[in-house]
């Protein structure tokens, strides 16, 4: 699901209702599309708001939050023939000492 009900959740995560909430891996499938476009962001919970804007822009749309994942950039590129990557972070957290270790990690 790309926008969740989270009528339920605390208000400090109401970021949830995009994309799924902090995922280590997703995806999405845009069947309007046939164009074979693709796109791979690399995010952390800041991120979830800018997807659903992607999807109607690219017929897939994969993206990684790089806090919870061990695979690299290169290999999801290579895997999913992506063509676009995305980099899409809070300018708080996109900056930390944590964050930067965890972009060079996946960076590869």
């Amino acid at each position: 699901k790309i926008v969740n009900d989270v009528s339920g959740y605390d208000k400090t995560t109401l970021y949830g209702a995009f994309a799924g909430g902090d995922q280590p891996y997703a995806y999405a499938h845009n069947k309007k599309l046939d164009d074979n476009s693709r796109c791979l962001v690399i995010k952390d919970s800041f991120g979830n708001a800018f997807i659903p804007w992607l999807i109607d822009h690219y017929e897939y749309v994969y993206w990684v939050d790089v806090r919870y994942t061990h695979q690299t950039i290169s290999k999801m590129v290579e895997k999913h023939h992506v063509k676009d990557v995305i980099f899409c972070f809070s300018i708080f957290n996109g900056s930390t000492k944590n964050r930067v270790d965890d972009i060079l990690r996946v960076g590869k």
